[in-house]
């Protein structure tokens, strides 16, 4: 897997600007709280204080760095279905950190999860990892299709890709 892309769509969403089709409960402003207060709500079961959390520890940001505290809090929050966190732990098992083992298996799992629940960013790593084989079968159609879904949301970036496939016909009819 050309691992150019999750590298950029992992700074998306670490930068919490990944986007869903789907309505998200209306997010706190976690920007004026301190790393403690984040915490305490990530504690009491609010999805979004535990991603804000993760990336928190990811980036070092106003706590010390630590990518398995970051892996941790991040699925807690994908294993209640939070797409942005299920996308994350996807990107942290393509690329094995935090203490995670690599398996694209498990990326193509999470990413699937993510992608069903509407983040359009799972959608295009879904739909290479499909188009290349990785993680699973290698299904160049059903690929092209996780990109068109991207595209129709109004993702840019689902939107060149798809215009490659169309001008290579990969996965779709040449065109």
């Amino acid at each position: 897997m050309n691992l150019i892309y999750p590298l950029i769509g992992l700074a998306l969403l670490l930068a919490g600007c990944a986007t869903t089709k789907t309505a998200k409960p209306k997010k706190e402003n976690f920007d004026s709280m301190d790393f403690e207060t984040i915490l305490a709500k990530a504690n009491e079961g609010n999805l979004r204080a535990q991603v804000k959390v993760a990336r928190m520890y990811d980036n070092g940001d106003g706590v010390e760095k630590s990518p398995v505290r970051a892996v941790s809090w991040t699925r807690k929050a994908a294993i209640k279905g939070d797409p942005e966190a299920e996308t994350m732990l996807g990107l942290a098992y393509a690329r094995g950190i935090g203490g995670l083992g690599k398996s694209l298996l498990e990326a193509r799992k999470w990413f699937t999860k993510a992608a069903e629940n509407g983040d359009v960013n799972a959608m295009q790593f879904l739909s290479g990892m499909i188009m290349d084989g990785e993680g699973g079968e290698k299904n160049p159609e059903e690929g092209a299709k996780w990109l068109m879904k991207a595209a129709e949301i109004g993702n840019a970036g689902g939107q060149h890709k798809l215009g490659h496939l169309y001008e290579d016909g990969e996965g779709v009819e040449k065109d």
